[in-house]
């Protein structure tokens, strides 16, 4: 982790009101979106399902070729690690063994019953579509995305947050049919 922070730069992030800075293209913005692939984020999330609602803070740590998410706090089935690269990837409650998969969404749906597609979640949580696959798009005036709808999932971004020379989502809803997620991001630290 540490090795993770030291060639990190950190940010004083701060809410971004519509029409404040941040202009340009969408093009402009998505090829400086698509250059962020290291970050941390701190932040809280609520995962509605099954008719109840379970709430915990998140650590996400993102490298270009591996990830880790940490979820603790008041959840039902306590502190989880979801540690992942191209190979496998690794689910771990807290006093269980750990469970190993070839994809994160498996495990996600056999050990919690539910599950959100880790790889789009990659691209969705910059404020970005998902590569190869159609997606419905509405932006504000500073060309960021308010919506997005793509393989079967509705974005909505709520909030942005300037992070140095970047503005990057804050507050978001992720929802299927079956499932409804809200993030808000507290700190990102990019790479």
């Amino acid at each position: 982790m540490s090795l993770l922070l030291c060639g990190c730069a950190s940010f004083e992030t701060k809410s971004i009101q519509p029409n404040a800075v941040h202009a340009g293209n969408w093009e402009q913005r998505s090829a400086k979106l698509h250059q962020v692939t290291a970050w941390h984020l701190d932040g809280s999330v609520s995962i509605q399902h099954d008719q109840k609602t379970d709430l915990a803070s998140l650590t996400w740590d993102q490298q270009p070729h591996q990830y880790q998410f940490r979820l603790f706090g008041p959840l039902g089935f306590g502190r989880i690690t979801i540690t992942g690269s191209p190979s496998a990837v690794t689910f771990i409650q807290s006093g269980k063994p750990p469970v190993l998969a070839r994809t994160p969404e498996t495990l996600m749906q056999n050990q919690l019953g539910w599950y959100v597609p880790v790889s789009d979640l990659y691209h969705w949580v910059r404020g970005l579509p998902a590569p190869q696959t159609t997606a419905r798009m509405r932006f504000d005036a500073n060309h960021r995305l308010i919506y997005l709808n793509q393989n079967d999932w509705e974005i909505h971004y709520l909030d942005y947050k300037s992070v140095g020379a970047l503005d990057l989502p804050s507050k978001m809803t992720f929802s299927n049919p079956l499932l409804k997620i809200k993030l808000v991001v507290k700190n990102w630290i990019i790479a």
